[in-house]
């Protein structure tokens, strides 16, 4: 058994899909939003940790053996020059275990993997009120990007886009 205090960081895994359900509830919660049944949780999580296009892949961090935090990453192709990025979705550690090393050692395995794998950093956004996550992204080394603008569609503008095939504008 690791001991208490130990951090171990690694891919995850479909048997990791009931930690990694519990940390997504947190992360819910944490930012107030609507929280769906620990079932629907579940079977959502299930499919993300499915191999196939599109889907993220989740790194998951245990203290003592017990699931503390995860990141959700994408890594993107070139769109110029020859090397990918690391999207970082999402970067959650639970309430219990913050302080105690469990973003750094998460950030940590990324960085390993994007220079083994020759992807050339790591982008990530995170709301604008998120002082404490800012400020510990640039402890971590980020650097605040200020020439780009964060877009989204949300579901009303893509089923205004899927609808529009073959009409022009």
């Amino acid at each position: 058994m690791p001991a208490p205090d130990a951090i171990t960081v690694r891919w995850a895994e479909s048997s990791d899909r009931d930690a990694i359900a519990g940390l997504v509830e947190q992360t819910k919660r944490h930012y107030g939003e609507e929280t769906e049944t620990a079932a629907e949780i579940g079977t959502a999580v299930a499919g993300w940790l499915e191999a196939k296009p599109g889907n993220a892949l989740f790194v998951v961090a245990f203290v003592g053996g017990a699931a503390q935090g995860y990141a959700s990453v994408a890594v993107t192709p070139p769109a110029m020059g020859l090397a990918a990025a690391l999207y970082l979705k999402e970067l959650f550690v639970s309430p219990t275990a913050r302080g105690r090393g469990v973003g750094h050692e998460l950030l940590v395995f990324l960085a390993e993997f994007c220079l083994a794998e020759n992807i050339e950093r790591i982008d990530l956004t995170t709301a604008t009120g998120n002082d404490a996550g800012i400020r510990f992204y640039e402890r971590e080394g980020a650097a605040i990007q200020r020439q780009k603008v964060a877009l989204r569609f949300e579901t009303p503008s893509l089923e205004r886009l899927a609808a529009a095939r073959g009409k022009a504008r």
